[in-house]
């Protein structure tokens, strides 16, 4: 009987030691341009290639693929989670993340009504843009920020915390610990770093909870602790997992992707202009961001059962990673993939991976549009004109969601208002 790695081999996949938790290389480069790179260099005609590293794992790199996988829950299952290239499993099991229907579409169901456009485009849009100009204004007039930290994180932070029906304020409580908790590791210092914040975020939901039990409210910490499914109650730790890893997500992933849309305009005069002389284009600039350079890179998924899966044979256990990034810039679906368009075709831009699909399709994909569509509006309405700042000492990394970790901005002070 053969093993993943001489399967692959039999198959005709690239066989290469691509070792996403420990290799500097990543450390060095946009997420992009590393899952790029090993896309074209690796996959040819086969749409994917084999890593020896960690545990060993089947990468996928074509889009089509990407979605067939995304959309066949019965056949590659999250319940393992989706850092399946690191050297152990995580002990935090992120949920819903983590399950498969039909525990998963339960879970969903009772999240569902909190994300709807009538209610976070509607009820509480006002409420976020007040925020997130209070945030914008204090930066303002400073001359120069970090759009990750100063911006995108309060915002993003601010804005999920009054969504999910908690105050607002707590965003001091908890600055640095979704930081902390987005880079999961296995190994050394990033291990502690990870544990740290996540202990930190649940233990700012614990007493939250333990205050909803007494005083319950419309949000949803007392929907989920008021739920049954079955007849039964939740679990008080699923409960609490689900509440930090809303929370968590939410601002992770808006404030990164943030980082990385003022990374591109702040070096594109021209991008940014049309942004200034047109602001009805930012909703098509968030999608073609989402698909140039989205925070969201890898997914894994590990596989139910032995099938044939375009020419390679999987068997059950075998560990799948879904190199979206790699789906976003392929030339079977994209054209001109590697340039940044604003004028891409409403319906081929929405065909980019970086909200997932099938089941787990983002939750809060209207939350998220929403958090950006509101910062790039206000910062371009105070401050037009802005340049990159010294990036001698910004990093990147690459796992399930690639980050830069600082992008700074300098530009005129400008007066709060």
């Amino acid at each position: 009987m053969m093993n993943a790695e001489q399967r692959a081999r039999a198959a005709g996949l690239e066989i290469v030691d691509w070792d996403v938790e420990l290799s500097d290389e990543f450390n060095r480069q946009l997420p992009s341009i590393s899952v790029n790179n090993a896309a074209r260099r690796y996959s040819g005609d086969k749409g994917m290639f084999y890593s020896n590293a960690a545990r060993g794992f089947f990468v996928v790199t074509s889009h089509a693929m990407i979605t067939e996988a995304l959309n066949d829950a019965g056949l590659f299952s999250s319940r393992e989670g989706t850092h399946l290239f690191l050297r152990e499993p995580l002990a935090h099991r992120p949920l819903p993340m983590q399950m498969d229907p039909p525990e998963h579409t339960r879970i969903r169901k009772l999240l569902a009504p909190f994300f709807t456009p009538t209610r976070v485009t509607g009820k509480y849009k006002e409420e976020a843009r007040a925020m997130s100009r209070a945030i914008i204004n204090r930066v303002a007039a400073q001359g120069k920020c970090d759009a990750i930290a100063d911006l995108g994180e309060p915002i993003a932070a601010a804005i999920t915390l009054n969504n999910m029906g908690v105050s607002p304020h707590l965003v001091e409580e908890l600055k640095g610990a979704v930081k902390g908790r987005s880079r999961p590791s296995t190994v050394g210092e990033n291990k502690e770093t990870y544990q740290k914040g996540v202990a930190t975020i649940r233990d700012v939901f614990v007493d939250i909870l333990a205050e909803r039990r007494r005083q319950p409210a419309e949000d949803i910490p007392s929907a989920l602790l008021q739920a049954e499914i079955d007849g039964e109650p939740l679990d008080d730790d699923d409960i609490l997992n689900l509440c930090c890893t809303v929370f968590a997500a939410g601002v992770h992933t808006s404030s990164i992707q943030l980082g990385f849309v003022f990374y591109y305009l702040a070096r594109d005069p021209a991008l940014r202009q049309r942004i200034i002389d047109d602001p009805a284009v930012i909703p098509t600039v968030i999608e073609e961001f989402l698909r140039y350079e989205s925070s969201a890179v890898l997914a894994g998924r590990v596989v139910t059962r032995n099938e044939m899966f375009h020419g390679v044979p999987l068997e059950t256990g075998d560990r799948v990673v879904l190199a979206l990034s790699a789906g976003n810039r392929d030339p079977a679906v994209f054209d001109d993939p590697d340039r940044i368009d604003f004028d891409r075709h409403p319906k081929q831009a929405r065909l980019h991976l970086s909200l997932g699909g099938g089941p787990h399709r983002c939750i809060g994909s209207y939350q998220a549009r929403m958090i950006m569509q509101i910062a790039l509006e206000d910062w371009h309405q105070s401050i037009p004109d802005y340049a990159l700042g010294d990036m001698s000492e910004v990093t990147y990394e690459l796992s399930a969601n690639g980050r830069m970790s600082a992008v700074p901005l300098v530009f005129k002070s400008q007066l709060t208002q």
